[in-house]
This record gives C-alpha cells, structure tokens and sequence, in this order.
C-alpha cells in the first residue's frame, strides 16, 4: 500500500510567491511553465526535510560547499592577490572545463565526492555544475548579467540563496534541457518533430510533474532509456511516466497550492510582511537623502548584523487562519438589497405647538426667594418634627439664635471668654 504523499508546507510556498516575478520572468525566457518552475524549487524544499537522512545530506553538501567556496577563494589570493574573487573563478572555470558534460543521476555519492561541481547548493539544490552551465551558456540573461566573469559569486549566492532571480533562472534554465532530454526520449526514428509534438500532446500537469522528476532525478535513467528504445523500433512515441511514489507524483498532489502560490504573487500577506525589510528599498532610500538629519541610525546597520536571513523560517503566525478565511470569504451567501436597512438623514420640520403656549395646563404658584428657605432653620425643623431634645448648655444649644447686637461698650472680651459665651459653655 502506497504511503501518503507528503504536502508542501506553509515557508516553502511562502517562499514561491515571494519570487513570483523572477518565477515568471525565468519561465518566459527559457520556455518552460512557472508552475514546474515553482514546483522544483518547493520540491527541493520539502525533500530537504522531509526527514532526518536527507536533513543530514544537507548538512553534508553545505559542509562541503563551503570547504570547496573557500579553497577556491584561498587559491584565489595566490592566483590574483589584486582580485582574489576573479582568481577564485578562474579556478572554479578551470574545474568545470575538464569536464564540461559532468552529471549525475539519481544519488551518484561517490561522484558527487569526487567532483565538487556536481554538489547541491543552497535552497534551491541546484548543482553548482549546471548553474555554471546556465551562466555560459545564457549571457543575455538578465538575471546571470552580474556573474558574467565571477563564478565563485554564483556559488555563494546559490549558497546563501541571496539572489532569487539567479535561483528562478538556474532552474529553469537545467528544465528547459529536461524538455529536450524528454522530447529526444519521445523522437521516432531519429525525427525530432516527432518528439517535440508527443511531448506536447501530454497535458501540462504531466508535463510540470515530470520536469519536477527530472530536476530532482536528473537526465534519463538507463532503464528508461532502454524502454524508449523498445518504443521506436516498434515505431511508436515513447511517453514516460510519473513515478507512484516520487517527485513527480508529490507535486500533483502539491500542484492546486503551487498555483495558489503564485496567484496570490507579492500582494501576498508573507510577502507584504517580509517586504516591510526591503534591503534594496530602504538603500535606494538613503542615497536619495544627500544630508541626513544629526542622530540619523541606520537600521541597515543592525539588520546586516543579524546574518543572512533564514529562507525556512517558522511557522508564520496566524497565517493558516488568514488563508482560511480568504478561502471561505467567497462562500458566505450575499446580502440581498431588500435585508439591508438603510439609515437617510431627514430634514427637521417647524412644528406649530410649544410648550411655552400650551393652555389647558395647571397653575404653577408663584414663590418669592424669600420664602424658598426659612428665617430660622430650628424654628422651621420644630414646626415640621417638635422640639429637638438636647442637652443644657450643651455645644447645640445657641446655634440657631438670633444674632446678638454688639455691645455699647468696648469689646474688652478675649477671643477665649467670645467663644465661650456664644456656645454656652461655662
């Protein structure tokens, strides 16, 4: 019983509509479909860790990337001391020529061991061996205009996966000699129009799954190649399968995601997310700004110190939800116009009645001010509630009197003898 095929995960599409446009322009330049394009690149991710043996290939092959980049750099210096990158290209040149047609098919360990060119590279997985082959052989490609004469920077950006138009245009460049490797397989007779028309009678999700299987297989297997043999001697085009269980067989499991990847293109939500840290924005910033203000921080400064930026980052927050909800927006039901209440600003109207001419009312009396409050509070509280019981000559007693006229005579009185005589104490 076949095991379920694996899914691309979240980073690994996220990624894919990140480099919709160099996907794009990769695919109309060397005229294969962005789809295969995008599913290599995704394929290559997923298989990268899918579980601890390939993570552990990977691990090697960086390993010994990196001890192959700088051997390069360092027979470099001694070749070119003024230009060490240029001298570190004119050996990796050197390692490519003695064996220009060099390639690999399924695992190959060994070669892969002895041959260094032959060894995956970065994100993508792409053999350096074949990027340099891109590189030759397409000079008017936009994307490889900057390594032109510096291979050993093809190495490290492929490495790093620093530049993905570089990544976009390497793939399909190995994919386009994928189609003429199949179409050859397919020719009858020798006939390469026969090849070309038998690839194109196949439907495109074959075609992209089979180039995904070549980019992951690399050229014709020998098996395969003795059954295209059979094929023609019996004059019939030989069409080649989709293995059950491999690259192929993943990505048309994959291929309704891939397509929704590169839909959703950079008005992605990862995208406008990693956008806000737009290294190339932000230097186009600075140089239109000819005098920045005093106490200016660079934030490129801390950014370049963090390191290269991680190309399989954790799982986004709140993104499946996000998805989710874009997913099922369509199907929740349309508000009919006759369900929908529309509130309208009315005009006010002068009205004929007042409640200052009402008639029919009852008579409020008139009451002065001064009868609102009474003369005497104790008096007033006596004539609603009877005599207040207190204590003689206690503090209350003498609070409510009246007022006292002044003495005739001199006030002699201390302030003591005053205080004493208003409030009844002895």
């Amino acid at each position: 019983m076949a095991s379920k095929l694996p899914s691309y995960a979240q980073d690994q599409l996220t990624l894919v509509g990140m480099m919709t446009s160099q996907i794009t322009a990769a695919a109309a330049r060397y005229g294969v479909s962005a789809e295969a394009i995008a599913g290599a690149l995704a394929q290559e991710l997923s298989d990268q860790t899918t579980s601890l043996k390939n993570y552990g290939k990977k691990a090697g092959s960086t390993a010994y990337a990196h001890t192959f980049l700088n051997g390069m750099f360092l027979e470099g210096m001694a070749r070119n001391p003024f230009h060490p990158t240029q001298g570190a290209s004119d050996s990796i040149l050197d390692w490519y020529n003695a064996d220009p047609n060099a390639m690999t098919v399924g695992q190959d360990l060994e070669k892969k061991v002895r041959n260094p060119l032959l060894i995956d590279y970065g994100p993508a997985g792409m053999k350096f061996q074949n990027a340099i082959r891109a590189v030759l052989e397409n000079p008017d490609d936009p994307a490889f205009a900057p390594y032109a004469k510096d291979l050993y920077s093809v190495g490290v950006a492929l490495q790093k996966g620093s530049d993905q138009a570089l990544m976009a245009s390497t793939i399909g460049a190995y994919l386009r000699e994928g189609v003429r490797n199949y179409q050859s397989n397919m020719s009858v007779q020798g006939d390469p129009t026969t090849g070309v028309n038998a690839w194109k009678r196949l439907d495109p999700s074959t075609r992209n799954a089979l180039l995904v299987q070549f980019y992951k297989q690399g050229p014709t297997p020998t098996r395969v190649l003795r059954n295209a043999m059979i094929a023609a001697q019996n004059g019939i085009p030989y069409t080649p399968r989709v293995g059950v269980d491999g690259a192929g067989a993943t990505y048309l499991a994959n291929e309704p995601a891939i397509i929704q990847a590169l839909a959703d293109g950079p008005a992605s939500f990862a995208h406008r997310w990693n956008a806000a840290d737009d290294r190339a924005g932000l230097a186009a910033y600075q140089r239109s700004v000819s005098s920045p203000p005093s106490g200016f921080i660079d934030p490129a400064a801390s950014a370049g110190a963090q390191g290269q930026v991680d190309l399989n980052p954790g799982f986004p927050a709140y993104l499946p939800e996000h998805l989710r909800y874009l997913q099922e927006a369509d199907r929740v039901p349309r508000t009919r116009r006759e369900d929908v209440r529309v509130l309208t600003r009315m005009p006010t109207r002068e009205s004929d009645r007042s409640v200052f001419d009402s008639s029919g009312g009852v008579s409020v009396p008139f009451v002065s001010p001064e009868a609102s409050f009474p003369l005497s509070p104790q008096s007033d509280f006596e004539g609603r509630f009877g005599p207040r019981p207190t204590s003689a000559g206690g503090v209350l007693a003498g609070v409510y009197q009246a007022p006292q006229s002044p003495p005739d005579t001199a006030n002699s009185e201390d302030w003591s003898a005053m205080w004493r005589r208003r409030t009844g104490l002895p």
